[in-house]
């Protein structure tokens, strides 16, 4: 088992490739055993959760994207506009590693997630290998050596976002207290003089 926490991938993937993503999990299950990382997926919603918002809730809690890519998935305006929008936020601050995992042939090549190392090996699709138990394989391997080096990192990704967290959380009450101090300066200046007029009065 490894001393620091696992790291928590998410599977963002079309539904029309449920079978594609339950193989893939077989062969991750290894990595959870393991105390290495831990995955996530829409599926394990559970009645009564609001979607967006556990969606986006666990991106957020996420350290890997893993992005299985196919023609449904890549045309999906959800993974587009929720879940890939949100992992390419938390890329472009260094908070997330995106992996895509090429199902079936499409043109991915054509979009923005061509810029990330795609698995298995050359972006082959897992649905075109003779051996498809070795193309799950492969991927699983790279995604271990991925993990590994993400949780022996001087500071692993997702420390990095508490710790920026924090750190904002910091800034807004210092902000805060600031602005109230500021608005308790006033009133204080306000009651002043008002007891300043009335005593004028008084005279």
């Amino acid at each position: 088992m490894y001393k620091k926490m696992p790291l928590k991938a998410f599977i963002s993937y079309s539904h029309k490739d449920e079978k594609y993503k339950e193989e893939l999990e077989k062969f991750l299950s290894p990595l959870g055993q393991k105390g290495i990382m831990e995955y996530w997926d829409a599926g394990q919603l559970l009645v009564g959760d609001k979607f967006d918002a556990e969606i986006i809730q666990k991106i957020n809690q996420s350290d890997v994207f893993l992005f299985l890519i196919s023609p449904d998935s890549i045309s999906s305006d959800y993974i587009k506009n929720v879940e890939l929008k949100r992992a390419m936020e938390l890329y472009a601050n260094q908070q997330m590693v995106i992996v895509p995992i090429i199902l079936r042939p499409c043109n991915w090549q054509m979009l923005d997630i061509k810029k990330f190392h795609a698995v298995p090996k050359g972006g082959y699709p897992i649905t075109k290998r003779s051996n498809q138990d070795e193309a799950y394989k492969e991927i699983v391997d790279e995604i271990e050596k991925l993990a590994k080096g993400l949780i022996y990192r001087k500071e692993p990704i997702r420390e990095k976002r508490i710790k920026k967290d924090k750190n904002q959380n910091k800034k807004s009450n210092s902000q805060t207290n600031f602005f109230k101090k500021i608005k308790t300066d006033t009133f204080i200046n306000q009651v002043d003089n008002l007891k300043i007029n009335i005593n004028k009065k008084k005279k």
